[in-house]
């Protein structure tokens, strides 16, 4: 792999994250979808860009994709507060209310950082 492509994965993968947190999901998967696609990024990366993708998918009606996405990032996502919140989406994008609170309740519990949003 070239320092190029190590570079284009690091730079889309930022992207992706800027533009989720614009609000831009469609632009967001787009760009986590180009990060991920030539293997730059490390595996604590990789996790996090289905844990993305998986948010965008859910925004965006994918809910097969978003939990095959989800499923792909439960095997290596170090961050378990970040991975119940988009759970926390998926559930609540399938009608999961009470499932979705719960979700919502361990993400900020395992959550040190306070990084996850206070209201969607």
């Amino acid at each position: 792999m070239s320092a190029t492509d190590l570079q284009t994965a690091q730079v889309s993968f930022d992207q992706a994250l800027e533009l989720e947190l614009a609000g831009k999901f469609d632009e967001a998967l787009a760009a986590v979808d180009k990060a991920m696609a030539n293997g730059g990024l490390n595996p604590d990366q990789l996790a996090d860009g289905y844990l993305l993708r998986s948010r965008c998918r859910s925004r965006a009606g994918d809910l097969e994709g978003a939990a095959a996405d989800l499923e792909s990032a439960d095997r290596g996502s170090p961050d378990i507060g970040r991975w119940h919140w988009t759970r926390s989406i998926l559930f609540e994008k399938q009608g999961k209310a009470t499932e979705a609170k719960a979700e919502i309740t361990k993400a900020r519990k395992n959550d040190p950082l306070n990084r996850i949003p206070k209201s969607e």
